[in-house]
């Protein structure tokens, strides 16, 4: 008898949905990551599984998943970087990926909504966007390849 496989697999284009318990041999950092309650970053090469890793941190706490990458955020004006972050819902897990990539003006909006859940933009930034934005309760998984770049 054959089973039909192609219901066992996600439908075409979305990611399958992991869980902590797909992290085969990483009982370590999986202890660490049930642990942990606040904003992540992964350190290591791209291949690694960092945004597996991410997957399984927003299914385990059956949160909203979005991911971007910050080579493409850099390449994009603040209205852009301010929208993403203003957008996201209470609990999200915000998956940016090549973190280091962010110039210190990003980093800067980026640690703000990470530790005060707001941004505050001067009139010098864009008089339309002027203001304190409020930021929902999210958490942020960054990943890097290089953390002396990011540190």
């Amino acid at each position: 008898m054959e089973a039909d496989m192609s219901l066992a697999l996600p439908p075409s284009g979305l990611p399958p949905i992991f869980k902590y318990v797909d992290l085969t041999g990483q009982q370590n950092l999986v202890t660490q990551l049930k642990r942990s309650f606040g904003h992540i970053l992964l350190i290591g090469v791209g291949g690694m599984g960092q945004s597996t890793i991410a997957r399984c941190i927003a299914n385990e706490r059956n949160a909203d998943f979005r991911e971007v990458d910050s080579g493409w955020l850099e390449a994009q004006d603040d209205t852009t970087f301010v929208t993403i972050l203003t957008n996201l819902s209470d609990g999200q897990v915000l998956h940016m990926t090549n973190v280091e990539l962010l110039r210190t003006a990003k980093r800067e909006l980026l640690r703000q909504a990470m530790s005060e859940y707001k941004l505050t933009l001067p009139k010098a930034t864009r008089a339309a966007m002027a203001g304190v934005h409020p930021v929902s309760l999210f958490t942020l998984v960054a990943t890097c390849s290089d953390r002396k770049s990011v540190v």
